[in-house]
């Protein structure tokens, strides 16, 4: 509601309006001029009535469309995140959703992500493979039982990563934990966890090192198709929920 203006008059000056009612300042003007004009003809009165309106409509609309701009604007971010957004290109808006979009308590890996991810990943991952990520490696550190004797960075540099190499970024570490966990019942430690699958895991998806593999980064699903991989693809196998350190979370 308007607040009486000092001049005495229902309609505030130009001294009383703030800057965003002030673009209503011209409009609210026309309309009191029309209403408090003496008597004119009918005709010259609904012309003037339909200018005021369009004026009005046209106002709101570029006031709403400055809201909506103001309320979509990026946060300001930390020197290496922007960076990285100028890296991305027209992939930006699907990383700046992977960030805004990260629970509070899973920010920091985020960050970290985006921080680290080379440019073609910066370029072409969608923030839905980000978050699915994200959330799966958070509730596997939440839920495993050794998580206390896990380091900050070795998680973050670790465990949370979706690829190590160059490999295919293949949505692996659902179906990996999935695999894996029956395997871990019972492993109080992080050691206890990484022998038991280097026991069971490779019975189970019947991989075996042969130099007859496609490719020495293939990714971790293609291992489990193919079921042949060499130095670099068997880690890619045991990762159900670990980077390089396997089994640290599963």
């Amino acid at each position: 509601m308007f607040k009486k203006s000092k001049s005495g008059g229902g309609i505030p000056g130009k001294d009383d309006l703030s800057p965003a009612s002030a673009w209503l300042h011209f409009p609210l003007g026309l309309f009191a001029f029309v209403w408090k004009s003496p008597p004119m003809s009918p005709l010259l009165s609904t012309v003037l009535n339909v200018r005021v309106l369009q004026v009005l409509v046209l106002t709101l609309s570029l006031l709403s469309a400055g809201v909506e701009r103001a309320s979509c604007a990026e946060p300001s971010w930390p020197a290496p995140i922007q960076k990285a957004l100028e890296s991305a290109g027209t992939n930006r808006a699907a990383i700046v959703k992977a960030l805004t979009d990260a629970p509070e308590a899973q920010r920091e890996g985020m960050e970290f992500l985006v921080r680290n991810m080379p440019e073609e990943d910066l370029r072409t991952l969608s923030a839905g493979y980000l978050l699915d990520n994200l959330t799966l490696a958070y509730d596997a550190f939440n839920k495993a039982p050794w998580r206390d004797q896990i380091p900050k960075d070795v998680f973050l540099n670790d465990v949370l990563p979706y690829a190590l190499l160059t490999e295919s970024r293949d949505v692996w570490r659902k179906k990996l934990r999935e695999m894996s966990l029956p395997l871990i019942e019972g492993c109080r430690t992080p050691g206890e966890a990484a022998q038991a699958l280097n026991q069971k895991l490779f019975k189970l998806t019947g991989v075996r090192y042969s130099t007859k593999r496609r490719a020495p980064d293939q990714g971790p699903l293609e291992t489990l198709q193919t079921t042949v991989a060499t130095c670099t693809g068997l880690p890619l196998d045991r990762r159900p929920g670990a980077g390089r350190r396997n089994a640290s979370l599963v």
